[in-house]
């Protein structure tokens, strides 16, 4: 075998093996299938392929799967996704049985693992999928790990299974789920199937089996360079994405999804509504009962719409008459593809006015409502009827126009030669009383014939209720009283849910004056070892979320520090309702969630772009937005059939607490002066407990207690939105030195977290029930918390946005080399903590804006730049903040 061939060998092998470590954990036993193996290349007879393995010989069964697989006999090789019992290992232990007789059953399985959500295109069985309908596949599958994002789902494992694309969601599960897993892939599939893509339901057995990445699928024939027909060829399993640590989907989350109501069907596949009589309406009757999908008229609404019919948008161009979505393939004729890049797209006018182009022959005079009819057929019928309805009925002198109505009874207007309305009413189409009586007040505005009165009478008889849904203008937007109304009762209906002895326990935690060290406590519990300062701060934030003006923070460190870890464990012990996990936020993102689904969230962004450039900042204009204004307002045109325009509003109330993190030392000004400034700890003293808590886990076996999140949820519950009067604040502002000007937006910062840490005390700060809105008073105990928390913080902001790896950084570089020079590659060669060179040098950047370090030689073409320590970092930190005694000598 050739050195290349070996190569590519160690490279498959290597990556089975890494995906069989995400997927297992030690002590697992899972099972390696390959179902109808072929005997010999080119063989006839095959048979199924089995063996067991434990998590200890993941080794040995890479090398096997990766043996069998350049083979080239089996069609696809997969893994049990959940552990075995270990007494299946009998069968085949750490070896592949050909022939095999007995497979994992669902009885088998110990426990759910992984729930798999596979995004399968549509085409014929047994062949391979062209790049087209795995593209398809592909956006699908960003389209549902977006959308459950946004209900606070983590990441998932991202797989190009070769025809299609996997996502795999870490659980926690009893082998007997009860159905929810089932639930929740048929919701999805509710929501997200059509005729190009569905999501597959039957994969919710214990037992189920899933591609192993890294192998070959190799479906039907590996077609290639057939003339006239797309290639259908063999492809490799590959891992697109995984997140850096698992975390799994809370069953809440997945109940949630279970249980959540599909949008409307596609009217296409939608049954006509019977009439009156029993009887179908004709088609013109049934297009006014169908819903069509309503959408805003904007770049990004239309890419959205798109995307639900898997139309794929390759690229976006901003051009002076509109902005041009360029599309994979046409809507209307999908064998039609694009050739050159432009020849087939939308474009989407400043004015709302959405336009189609496609320069092949088969696209010749086709616009967007063709496209519109190709994506929801019926949709041309429907269109021409609303805007007969908008126009209105002609009858003699007056126009007949319906304005909606409930079952049998529609409410219709009279309008005279000048459009005037002279009158209206709710009518039984099927009562002469009820027509009678509209016709008489027709006739007291302007005098009737009987001829006439005939004539409206009979036309009442055939009026239809208007057509749904469509491009509507959106309904006045709801009230922050309103929606904070709708989340009250929501708020109500869980707890009432939750079994009585954990709303008792929670009450009993919120009474407990160590409330502060149960919560340290639950947090290490969850997984967070050691970061107490910085895990607390973080649930301190989550807490101020029900407040007017909450936290936001950004968390710096270095890659692998375990900066979204701690986030995203302290986030998990707040309730779903409360918290929005998103790893990555698109400019126009926040204006079209649901309604309120902002108001009084904890929003978590992901890690934050390296790029600090002006196009990055200007993405997140209305993330900052939020957090400084607590709301969202943004007006839009929408078109009507007519042609004419309205100016509709979309108003996303806040407030919103923010959170993400970052390896990057400098930010913009615009982020850092709205945000704390937090970092981990990442000595050496930290990653020692880190690794040692691991180990304990892994010697002990135990599981991370599973009822703590449930708690907490409730606890955050019980919670009510207090308005926090601080008695002190006059004698703190006082005691803050104003020397700096950053101590401007740090008193704001200790306000908000004394207000935070009085809101979670608050039934220790009132008697009595306590209802939104009533008035509590923080004290200087709430204070000793929020110094302890906002001390380390402050050390670095006040002296310069210092994060601690720089500091450390700084304090190992005068350590090493005292007032002599250095450059970056002495620091990467013998520093042992960090070992990039790019690193290095953003933190010596850092370091020589804050005066500590300066460049003493230019570098010049591969010759680096050199340095030296120059000064100290400057003084800050919880020195900086008034001492308790000094507060109260002032209170004096």
């Amino acid at each position: 075998m050739s050195a290349n061939k070996d190569n590519q060998r160690e490279i498959a092998r290597t990556a089975v093996e890494d995906f069989l470590r995400q997927m297992f954990r030690p002590g697992d036993v899972f099972e390696v299938r390959a179902p109808k193996c072929a005997d010999k290349p080119g063989g006839t007879f095959r048979a199924t392929v089995s063996g067991y393995y434990t998590y200890e010989q993941i080794g040995k069964a890479a090398k096997d799967i990766t043996d069998l697989n350049v083979r080239g006999v089996a069609p696809g090789i997969y893994i049990t996704m959940n552990p075995v019992a270990p007494a299946l290992l009998a069968r085949a232990n750490c070896k592949l049985e050909h022939r095999a007789k007995s497979t994992t059953a669902d009885a088998d399985v110990v426990a759910r693992r992984w729930l798999l959500i596979d995004c399968d295109p549509v085409r014929p069985s047994d062949i391979s999928a062209t790049e087209g309908e795995l593209a398809l596949a592909q956006e699908r599958a960003r389209a549902v790990r977006e959308w459950l994002a946004a209900r606070g789902w983590p990441d998932p494992i991202e797989v190009m299974s070769g025809n299609g694309a996997h996502l795999l969601f870490a659980v926690d599960l009893p082998t007997d789920d009860g159905g929810l897993c089932k639930g929740v892939l048929a919701a999805l599939a509710e929501r997200f199937d059509d005729e190009h893509v569905k999501i597959d339901r039957s994969v919710f057995n214990a037992a189920r089996i899933t591609k192993v990445a890294g192998t070959m699928a190799r479906k039907g024939e590996n077609l290639r360079g057939v003339q006239g027909v797309e290639d259908r060829p063999h492809r490799r399993a590959a891992v697109i994405a995984a997140p850096a640590e698992r975390m799994d989907v809370g069953r809440e989350f997945l109940e949630a999804v279970a249980s959540e109501t599909a949008p409307t069907p596609n009217p296409a596949t939608r049954p006509l509504k019977p009439n009156r009589s029993g009887s179908s309406k004709s088609p013109s009757a049934a297009a006014g009962t169908q819903r069509f999908q309503s959408f805003d008229h904007t770049p990004d609404g239309v890419r959205s719409y798109l995307r639900q019919f898997g139309i794929v948008v390759t690229n976006t161009v901003a051009e002076s008459d509109g902005t041009w979505l360029y599309l994979d393939r046409c809507p209307v004729a999908a064998d039609c593809t694009a050739t050159s890049g432009s020849d087939i797209a939308v474009v989407v006018k400043s004015d709302g006015v959405i336009g189609y182009k496609n320069q092949h022959n088969r696209g010749a005079g086709l616009g967007w409502l063709d496209v519109r009819e190709a994506l929801e057929p019926g949709y041309k019928a429907w269109a021409a009827l609303r805007e007969a309805h908008q126009s209105g009925t002609p009858v003699g002198r007056i126009r007949l126009r319906v304005h909606g109505g409930d079952g049998e009874r529609l409410v219709v207007s009279a309008l005279d030669g000048d459009g005037g309305e002279i009158a209206r009413d709710k009518i039984d189409r099927d009562s002469s009383v009820s027509r009678a009586r509209f016709v008489k007040s027709v006739h007291e505005a302007i005098e009737l014939s009987d001829d006439e009165k005939s004539q409206i009478d009979a036309a009442i008889r055939q009026l239809e209720p208007p057509p749904e849904g469509g491009d509507q203008p959106p309904p006045p937007p709801a009230s922050l009283a309103e929606l904070q109304a709708g989340l009250d009762e929501r708020r109500q209906q869980r707890l009432s849910e939750t079994p009585p002895e954990i709303v008792r326990e929670a009450e009993e935690m919120l009474l407990n004056p160590n409330l502060i060290d149960l919560i340290d406590e639950d947090i290490a519990a969850a997984g967070v070892v050691g970061e107490e300062v910085l895990a607390m701060t973080l649930y301190m934030q989550g807490v101020s979320r029900l407040l007017d003006d909450p936290i936001s923070i950004i968390v710096q460190g270095t890659s692998s520090s375990g900066k979204s870890y701690v986030i995203i464990r302290v986030a998990t012990l707040f309730p779903p309702e409360a918290v929005m996990l998103a790893t990555d936020i698109t400019a126009n993102a926040l204006y079209y969630l649901p309604p309120g689904r902002l108001v009084h969230c904890w929003v978590v962004g992901g890690e934050r772009s390296r790029d600090e450039s002006d196009e990055k900042a200007e993405a997140k204009r209305a993330m900052r937005e939020m957090i400084s204004a607590g709301e969202l307002r943004k007006i839009i045109p929408l078109r009507q059939q007519d042609g004419s325009f309205i100016s509709a509003e979309i108003y996303q109330p806040g407030p919103i607490a923010f959170s993400e993190s970052t390896t990057n030392t400098h930010l913009f000004d615009e982020d850092a002066n709205r945000c704390l400034l937090l970092s981990t700890d990442e000595s050496s003293d930290q990653t020692r407990r880190i690794v040692r808590a691991a180990a304990r886990r892994a010697e002990s076996g135990v599981k991370r207690v599973s009822d703590i999140p449930t708690l907490h949820h409730t606890l955050q519950r019980l919670l009510r939105r207090v308005h926090v009067v601080i008695p002190f604040a006059t004698k703190l502002a006082d005691c803050m030195p104003a020397q700096r000007p950053d101590a401007r937006r740090a008193f704001n910062q200790m306000i908000a977290m004394i207000r935070a840490v009085a809101l979670l005390h608050q039934r220790q700060r009132a008697t009595g029930e306590i209802e939104d809105g009533d008035v509590i008073n923080a004290t200087v105990d709430d204070y000793i918390i929020a110094r302890r928390l906002l001390g380390p913080p402050f050390g670095r902001s006040l002296g310069g946005a210092m994060a601690d790896a720089v500091t450390r950084f700084a304090d190992r570089l005068a350590t090493t080399y005292g007032s002599n020079p250095f450059t970056s590659a002495n620091v990467v060669e013998g520093d042992g903590v960090i070992t990039s060179k790019g690193k290095v040098n953003q933190y010596l950047r850092s370091l020589a804006d804050a005066g500590v370090v300066e460049c003493v030689e230019e570098g010049r073409g591969s010759k680096p730049h050199v340095w030296r320590v120059v000064g100290e970092l400057p003084e800050g930190g919880a020195d900086w903040l008034p001492t308790v005694d000094q507060l109260r000598e002032a209170a004096a």
